[in-house]
């Protein structure tokens, strides 16, 4: 339950991340969602 718990807040600052470059760099949907998937 920990690690799950630990797994999901990585999730969340890795989308947090991911949706400051998406803005910086205007990145295409298609990687954004081709991101997603590797996470």
């Amino acid at each position: 339950m920990t690690n799950l718990k630990y797994f999901m807040e990585k999730k969340d600052i890795l989308n947090l991340i991911f949706l400051k470059l998406k803005k910086k760099k205007n990145i295409k949907n298609k990687n954004g969602l081709f991101y997603l998937s590797i996470l």
